[in-house]
């Protein structure tokens, strides 16, 4: 499954690959899609998170493996790389908020096999 919405004029892209035990998801976008931290989480909450010094992308991606673990009940890799030129904090917040939203758009629609 992908999804993308838009946040401050440029898409931001999430990819769920359904593995035979777990989800594999990817959240990147901006101007520079990167790896900034993958974070994995089983049904027993987070295991554990790796961060590229100086990016903050572990906000979502733990965010997000924790509630997709809870919600279907496999083990969840979250890989993001949103990178915004010269953001402010107002604009990290929307990024957040539209990241937000579009996990919510995902555990709506999403079926786990």
């Amino acid at each position: 499954m992908k999804k993308q919405i838009q946040v401050l004029g440029r898409v931001i892209t999430a990819t769920i690959a359904q593995l035979d035990d777990g989800l594999d998801v990817s959240l990147l976008g901006g101007d520079i899609s990167h790896i900034g931290a993958v974070s994995l989480a089983g049904t027993e909450g987070l295991t554990g998170t790796i961060t590229r010094p100086g990016h903050k992308e572990y906000v979502l991606t733990e965010k997000w493996a924790l509630a997709l673990a809870d919600r279907y009940k496999v083990p969840v890799t979250v890989r993001g790389g949103i990178h915004y030129n010269n953001a402010t904090s107002e604009q990290i917040d929307a990024i957040i908020a539209g990241c937000d939203g579009l996990l919510r758009m995902i555990c709506s629609e999403f079926i786990c096999k």
